[in-house]
């Protein structure tokens, strides 16, 4: 796992792409983090993408035992996902931004289950 400098955080906001709307924080990462180096940054769903978020929010919903609903706000890119596994989020690029930022990813998949799960909506 890679590990990145805290970057500056300049601001905060709820980002109303998502529904409900999500809370989100402008960041500023030391030059020449921005872009990666050779595969880039790798999401769940196969997603990857080439530069560092300019603007980040997630949220994370446990709904069963092995099972998150997961919204995310990485730059321009606004993307949910109704069920991936820990192992699905522990092996993204998820950790490591999260580190950056003072968070811990484990933190987020040990919440307890929530049987009644929060309607999580395609980004707009």
């Amino acid at each position: 796992m890679q590990t990145l400098p805290e970057p500056e955080v300049f601001g905060c906001y709820f980002d109303d792409g998502f529904s409900p709307h999500l809370a989100a924080m402008r960041l500023r990462w030391p030059d020449g983090l921005v872009r990666a180096d050779g595969a880039g940054w790798s999401l769940p769903g196969n997603l990857c993408l080439h530069a560092l978020p300019n603007a980040f929010g997630l949220r994370i919903q446990r709904w069963d035992e092995d099972a998150y609903a997961t919204c995310l706000l990485w730059g321009a890119t606004r993307v949910c996902w109704q069920g991936l596994t820990r192992a699905e989020l522990l092996a993204s690029a998820l950790g490591p931004v999260l580190a950056a930022l003072g968070s811990d990813l484990r933190y987020y998949l040990d919440q307890p289950v929530e049987r009644e799960i929060t309607r999580f909506l395609e980004a707009s």
